[in-house]
């Protein structure tokens, strides 16, 4: 995670990347963006959007991890 704040503007933004590593070699790295306006005020309402903006970045996360293993799918165990 390089950055997740809000910012100036009102916007919570989330900056960083991950990778996938399969036999200790890296199979990929992905840069995550996400960002979302504060709707309100307060800390409910920070909160609730950062809360909104892991979700998707989470979601994007499961996405990338599905179409892997349908590329490359892990083979039973005996």
């Amino acid at each position: 995670v390089k950055r997740f704040e809000k910012d100036p503007s009102g916007e919570v933004i989330f900056e960083g990347h991950w990778r996938l590593f399969k036999n200790r070699e890296q199979q990929f790295i992905h840069e995550l963006k996400e960002s979302s306006s504060v709707d309100g005020f307060g800390q409910a309402a920070l909160v609730t959007t950062m809360s909104v903006v892991l979700r998707r970045v989470s979601d994007r996360i499961a996405l990338s991890l599905l179409e892997q293993v349908e590329e490359d799918p892990v083979p039973e165990a005996p």
